[in-house]
């Protein structure tokens, strides 16, 4: 356990970021993401899902797949209707809440996350942000 003692008096809780103002993240309610779907039910782009994230949640949906990354050929597949077990995407993804995020490269801590399956609570899939 640690305290912070803050020269302001602020409202600060559980799972809220402290940083540095010179290593502020995005806040965004889309993100650009590089998805890797788990699940053996394939994504579904009508439902919602929720998007775990450090310590926050926001429902999510997958507003568009930009494409599908084909092991076998090592090649793009532009606009897939879908994603099954084990393919791995680019993904576009609208937020219910903003999200406090990094760059995946930048951060693996703040630009990585999970998506969750609201009615059963599997995980379906791990993401990177982009």
């Amino acid at each position: 356990a640690i305290t912070v003692v803050l020269d302001k008096e602020l409202d600060v809780s559980r799972g809220d970021m402290l940083v540095h103002q010179q290593s502020v993240p995005s806040i965004s309610r889309t993100l650009d993401a590089s998805l890797c779907w788990l699940s053996t039910a394939p994504l579904d782009t009508r439902r919602r899902y929720l998007l775990r994230h450090t310590t926050r949640e926001a429902r999510a949906k997958v507003e568009r797949i930009d494409y599908r990354w084909n092991v076998s050929t090592q090649a793009r597949e532009p606009r897939p209707a879908t994603l099954a077990m084990n393919d791995i995407g680019h993904v576009r993804l609208a937020l219910a809440q903003p999200a406090f995020v990094d760059r995946y490269a930048d951060s693996r801590a703040t630009g990585s996350f999970i998506l969750i399956d609201e009615a059963t609570h599997d995980t379906v899939a791990a993401g990177m942000v982009q």
